[in-house]
């Protein structure tokens, strides 16, 4: 496997002992790299097919064909197709894991494993193509050419699959985790918890959000990307000023937080 799985495996052992990264960029990261990782599966594929192609032609033609040559080809494009087949699962892995979203990846790993069982098929049916060749079984060659152009076609339709995939996760709307802040007319910090509750208003779809857990009054979890009013519930005798605040990615801080401040009064 190459170094970029080491280092993946070096990113997600990371991310489990809570190192902080940003979330949202790190799985569309992960999800670009399964794409790109599709993109070299199908390259391979093609040198397959155009290596099946050039044998066909030497056996159709009563050429002297290259059996030796053809499965020097198939072995290292298959190799390379089973490399990045596993890549796709890493990276898809990474994706799932980064994501403070709920991320439904199975189509991605479901792909992945289809195109290493039907890489096996096409190993296998190589050498059974090489011998038919060599046997001059013309009836079983054409038999068995024309199975393996349909398992290449298979492994070209679950790459695509599985790009697929990872771009309609890219175009998913984002989530942001959204921290609440009080400060008062000095600009000292003010606990956030000295209020009851706060409240975000999507400016688009007057839609609200309020913190999913009541001993976080301060923390909301899932915020789609958007225009927002945020704002608190007043205490006996003291409240906070509202804010609009649109939110997007380059708000995001190291914690994998954005921090929306409000001004603090008090009678």
């Amino acid at each position: 496997m190459k170094k970029i799985t080491c280092l993946i495996v070096m990113v997600t052992t990371m991310f489990m002992a809570n190192f902080k990264v940003v979330a949202q960029n790190t799985t569309n990261e992960a999800l670009d790299l399964v794409i790109s990782a599709t993109d070299v599966i199908e390259n391979s594929s093609e040198k397959a097919t155009s290596a099946l192609r050039t044998i066909t032609v030497e056996f159709i033609f009563g050429q002297q064909p290259n059996t030796n040559g053809y499965l020097a080809v198939i072995r290292r494009e298959l190799g390379t197709i089973e490399e990045y087949s596993d890549e796709v699962n890493q990276y898809a892995y990474v994706a799932e894991r980064l994501s403070e979203a709920d991320l439904d990846v199975s189509d991605i790993y479901n792909a992945a494993s289809g195109i290493e069982g039907r890489g096996d098929f096409v190993e296998n049916n190589s050498q059974a193509l090489v011998a038919a060749i060599n046997a001059n079984n013309q009836a079983e060659a054409t038999r068995l050419i024309r199975i393996l152009n349909q398992d290449i076609e298979t492994i070209v339709r679950l790459a695509d699959l599985a790009r697929e995939r990872a771009e309609e996760i890219k175009a998913l709307p984002q989530e942001f985790t959204i921290r609440m802040k009080l400060v008062d007319d000095g600009g000292n910090d003010i606990p956030a918890d000295t209020l009851p509750a706060y409240f975000a208003q999507n400016l688009d779809t007057n839609t609200y959000y309020y913190p999913q857990d009541r001993r976080q009054v301060d923390l909301f979890t899932n915020i789609p990307e958007g225009e927002y009013l945020f704002g608190a519930m007043d205490g006996y005798f003291d409240g906070a000023s509202s804010k609009i605040v649109t939110i997007s990615k380059e708000l995001v801080n190291a914690n994998g937080e954005i921090i929306v401040t409000l001004n603090y009064w008090s009678e």
